[in-house]
């Protein structure tokens, strides 16, 4: 989490790729998508280890093996025979980035050459670091995604439990430390060997979301016995890596007292350290707040009963109060900030061990740790369960091109639009439905299972999972069937649409009526916006050639058609109004009439001012227009 040059170049490597392996052998791939790459960096005896979930087109979250840390970025990527270029950034004009030449020897390893540009004092652009490593890929999985928004509380009294809620430090043991969690405690103990490594991380299985109240909390002592001027702390806060951004907040015991600091290094590569202390204590109750209706970050420590703010960030605009230190510029205004709305920290512990003079002190037991941790939502209030308890009536819509119409418990129609929409599909599947709270698990005959996270009850996102196979993200909506102007089933409807008459029956089958003829056909259909219907002719089957067509309504009875044909239709609900067939008829049995057009008997009845037409094959009367 600290900016310490020895490690710099290696650490750099949190921000670059993973690959979708759709070509041949040593063909670099042409998208990231879906997949997620591990890889390896050697450092003399060490070997740094990350994996990049490549989310998107143009987005990834990274993860250090060594410290479970969690990073957020974009990038772009070309890619030409066996080898590709990932480039990482820059976020602002002129700003720093990293570029990364990856050479493919297998269609599921090689190796990467990477440098990092960094503006100098002249503001020009130059390489402050390069390096090279060995990479893996395959598909992620929804486990292997960041632990959103998760709460909990930790008193050290099980190594296990302790174990689920916190990330291995392995960097620790690279220099003669190591985490000691038990009898209610935990503690950074042993010797340093490098007095360049002096801070250490415990970082949490947990993101939580700047949009929303939360209290990141400890119990914290440093009663380390200085014998000189040894400088230490045991802090809590939280870390936030995005975009280019590194933002750090952390409160705690130190050699001086309660100490509040803040690192933040821009897109720019500026770097400013911003700090305050409170009070001469060496232990106590510390926390990070987060008030969303301030837009305020908080660090607090508990005297009493009474929570006293020591330093404040304004997440929206970057303002600072209560720091009395800062290494460079103003104590109360961040420079080139950039919003934290919508973005993820890491709750987590921030551990400096004693050094004087360059010379590293050793660590015992009960003198640097916590003996309590918490993640909690501040709110009182139970969060509202927007998963519905059926799909029964709704639409789902994804971001991947994907509809779902639920028509009963276990039966849906599955509607996935191409870009060429003759290649669209339309078919019946069936579905199974496990709601919990805000989300849920979607299971359907194709093979695929699908997480929806609800923000609301008709929003959210979605983790996708084809079984055995890819996997994608994005968002969703879901709304009503039953909203709109357009029918959510055809069956017992007609319509007219030029010179051609559709006739929906209950079991699947179309009657298609023309000036050449009547046929019946098989038919697919789902309402695919709240004004617009999606239907094929034959429904979609193997070896089956379906013609599409989308027509979007401008009120209950009409509309206009943009694929499959043209021009506009009028629609009949329940059939009632629809004009009766024409075409030649045989009046040898009237008053049964046979019809050319239906291929079929028509019974007239004539009234005083109508003439009723009966269709046999419909069962339905109609009124005989010109």
């Amino acid at each position: 989490m600290k900016t310490i040059q020895l490690r710099f170049c290696i650490l750099l490597l949190t921000s670059f790729s993973a690959f979708s392996f759709n070509a041949y052998a040593t063909t670099a791939p042409t998208s990231l998508t879906g997949k997620k790459l591990v890889l390896s960096i050697p450092d003399g005896t060490k070997s740094y280890m990350m994996t990049q979930i490549i989310s998107d087109d143009s987005n990834f979250w990274e993860f250090e093996h060594e410290n479970g840390d969690w990073e957020k970025g974009s990038y772009q990527w070309n890619a030409s025979g066996n080898t590709a270029t990932f480039k990482e950034g820059p976020y602002v004009s002129q700003g720093a980035y990293n570029e990364f030449s990856y050479t493919f020897s297998s269609s599921d390893s090689g190796s990467f050459i990477y440098k990092k540009y960094e503006p100098n004092s002249s503001g020009v652009l130059e390489v402050d670091g390069q390096g090279s490593g060995t990479f893996v890929t395959s598909d992620y999985s929804t486990s292997d995604l960041p632990p959103f928004d998760t709460y909990f509380s930790d008193d050290f009294s099980s190594v296990s439990t302790s174990q689920s809620y916190w990330y291995d430090n392995i960097e620790t043991t690279w220099y003669g430390l190591q985490f000691s969690i038990g009898d209610g405690e935990l503690e950074l103990i042993g010797t340093g060997t490098d007095s360049d490594e002096l801070w250490f991380d415990g970082n949490t299985k947990s993101l939580v979301s700047v949009d929303k109240d939360w209290e990141v909390q400890a119990e914290a002592y440093g009663n380390y016995p200085a014998t000189g001027s040894e400088t230490w702390n045991a802090k809590v806060g939280f870390e936030m890596e995005d975009s280019g951004l590194d933002f750090e907040f952390f409160i705690g015991p130190s050699e001086w007292g309660t100490h509040a600091h803040l690192n933040f290094e821009d897109s720019l590569g500026g770097y400013v350290h911003l700090s305050t202390t409170f009070d001469s204590l060496k232990q106590g109750t510390y926390r990070i707040r987060n008030d969303t209706s301030s837009k305020t970050f908080h660090a607090e420590t508990l005297s009493g009963s009474t929570w006293n703010t020591v330093m404040s960030v304004n997440w929206e605009t970057g303002a600072v109060s209560g720091a009395t230190y800062s290494s460079s510029g103003s104590t109360s205004q961040l420079s080139n900030w950039v919003s934290m709305t919508s973005k993820y920290v890491q709750p987590g512990l921030d551990f400096m061990i004693p050094s004087d003079s360059g010379t590293v002190k050793t660590l015992s037991e009960n003198q640097l740790g916590f003996s309590s941790f918490s993640v909690t939502a501040a709110s009182t209030e139970p969060d509202p369960e927007y998963a519905p308890s059926s799909l029964v009536g709704k639409i789902y819509k994804g971001s991947m091109n994907d509809t779902y119409q639920f028509i009963d418990g276990s039966n849906a129609i599955f509607y996935h639009k191409e870009n060429n929409f003759q290649s669209s599909e339309v078919s019946s599947i069936t579905y199974t439905w496990s709601p919990n709270g805000n989300s849920g698990t979607l299971t359907t005959s194709l093979d695929e299972t699908t997480t929806l996270s609800f923000t609301s009850a008709s929003a959210g996102t979605f983790q996708w999972q084809e079984n055995g196979g890819s996997s994608s993200s994005g968002s969703f909506t879901l709304s009503d069937a039953s909203a709109g102007y357009a029918p959510s089933i055809l069956a017992g409807d007609s319509m007219i649409a030029g010179t051609t008459t559709y006739v929906f029956k209950e079991n699947g089958v179309v009657t298609i009526r023309s000036n050449t003829g009547s046929q019946d056909s098989t038919y697919g259909f789902v309402k695919s916006e709240n004004n617009e219907i999606v239907f094929s002719i034959p429904a979609h089957g193997n070896s089956v050639s379906s013609t599409l067509y989308k027509m979007t309504f401008s009120s209950t009875g009409a509309g206009t058609l943009s694929e499959g044909g043209s021009g506009s239709f009028q629609y009949f609900i329940d059939g009632s109004n629809q004009p009766s067939s024409k075409g030649w008829m045989w009046f040898d049995s009237y008053p049964w009439v046979y019809s050319s057009i239906e291929l079929d008997w028509l019974y007239f009845y004539p009234t005083s001012s109508t003439l009723m037409v009966y269709s046999s094959k419909d069962q339905v009367w109609r009124e005989m227009v010109k």
